[in-house]
């Protein structure tokens, strides 16, 4: 005859905590991050709604103005705040102030396309 020897083994396993707590702190975090994103996006907009009106304006200084305003709100200039300069100088005449402008994006790592300046100059 033989022996068989029937081993039982149990392993505890408490019950899982759900993530809740952790799933509601991540929702405040995107629900302020949505919030930061929308102030932002409608700050932004007046910035360049104005910027293109000094633009149309011819207003180089009123352009600069606005972007170092820009600046000091805690906005980053991007591509389309230096195409308002580059505008605002091309309809002034001054192609060495838009090609300046045109450096300073350089310096600056912004991404501009080049034919930006040439629509307007041609």
């Amino acid at each position: 005859s033989r022996n068989f020897v029937v081993l039982a083994s149990a392993v505890y396993s408490p019950e899982r905590k759900t993530r809740r707590k952790k799933k509601q702190q991540q929702q405040k975090e995107d629900d302020i991050t949505a919030v930061v994103s929308s102030t932002e996006k409608g700050l932004r907009l007046v910035f360049m709604e104005e910027l293109m009106v000094r633009a149309r304006n011819r207003d180089v200084a009123g352009v600069s103005e606005i972007i170092y305003d820009m600046i000091a709100a805690g906005l980053s200039p991007g591509p389309r705040s230096f195409h308002g300069l580059i505008v605002s100088y091309v309809l002034n005449g001054d192609g060495q102030g838009a090609v300046s402008s045109r450096t300073h994006c350089f310096s600056k790592l912004l991404s501009l396309p080049f034919d930006f300046l040439l629509h307007y100059v041609d």
